[in-house]
């Protein structure tokens, strides 16, 4: 019986069906926004890779909105902070939007905002904000930004804010409408009564509150 070379492994590969290909893929995807951890997902946790092992590779990873659906961590206080300003940044982070279709997505922001920089960052995303599933937020200016975003966080599962600083003068209403939101997770130097949440429907909520400080202010 003759052997089975490499050849012929290369060419089992090909003739995989396109449906089983695209599972192999997503099983290969790491989960990178597992419960409520900071951990920060690499650019290079996306399947690239991938997509230049062959036209056909190329095609099926496109084809599944589920290995684009967690967004890398995007950190606005990049060493590198006037190139997220710059089109090309814009430009990939709009790509793998586009790439995710109408899945919901995982986002993780940190950082601080520069709104001569970062403006049309926060455009992007409040345009897909309905698809948010999963949301992390380290970034206080961030906050002020999303008043538009009450009542469309129609796919918010789980949700992290952690700031360092005080940042509510009063009551923050923008998550108290999420019809989905079981998961939550504050740590911030205000009181937590400060941002209000459908509590009815939350299963875990944990909270770390440090009082007393007014940096920031």
């Amino acid at each position: 019986m003759s052997g089975f070379g490499a050849d012929d492994e290369e060419g089992a590969i090909v003739l995989l069906l396109p449906e089983i290909l695209g599972e192999i893929f997503s099983h290969t995807m790491g989960d990178h926004y597992t419960g409520h951890s900071n951990l920060p997902m690499p650019h290079s946790a996306l399947p690239w890779s991938i997509t230049h092992v062959s036209r056909l590779w190329r095609d099926v990873a496109l084809s599944r909105a589920d290995l684009w659906s967690q967004v890398p961590c995007i950190t606005l206080s990049s060493k590198k902070l006037r190139e997220q300003a710059d089109p090309p940044f814009m430009e990939y982070l709009e790509e793998i939007l586009h790439r995710s279709k109408t899945n919901p997505i995982y986002v993780y922001i940190r950082g601080r905002y520069h709104p001569h920089l970062h403006k049309h960052f926060v455009d992007v995303f409040l345009s897909h904000v309905e698809r948010v599933k999963f949301l992390r937020i380290r970034c206080p200016e961030i906050i002020a930004l999303l008043g538009s975003v009450k009542g469309r966080l129609l796919s918010l599962e789980l949700l992290s804010v952690v700031c360092s600083v005080r940042i509510f003068k009063s009551p923050c209403d923008l998550f108290e409408i999420s019809p989905r939101l079981v998961s939550v997770l504050i740590d911030i130097q205000d009181q937590p009564t400060m941002l209000l949440l459908p509590t009815h429907q939350i299963r875990d909520y944990f909270f770390s509150v440090k009082l007393g400080s007014d940096i920031g202010r």
